[in-house]
């Protein structure tokens, strides 16, 4: 359970360092249905990074 834990804490840390690099205001972690309606809601003046997985076959969506 703790490697979990930190692994997801290390993920984290890592997407808050690339978007406060590439000066996005928001992270968004997941690409399925949520995250990209909350993407597209989101107000349009406003840097959005997505975070996914990468690759399609560890993703849960089909």
């Amino acid at each position: 359970m703790m490697m979990c834990v930190k692994a997801h804490l290390n993920l984290l840390i890592r997407c808050w360092s690339l978007a406060y690099n590439m000066k996005m205001d928001i992270i968004i972690v997941g690409s399925g249905v949520a995250g990209l309606y909350c993407a597209l809601n989101l107000p349009k003046d406003k840097n959005i990074i997505i975070v996914t997985k990468n690759k399609a076959r560890r993703s849960d969506s089909d």
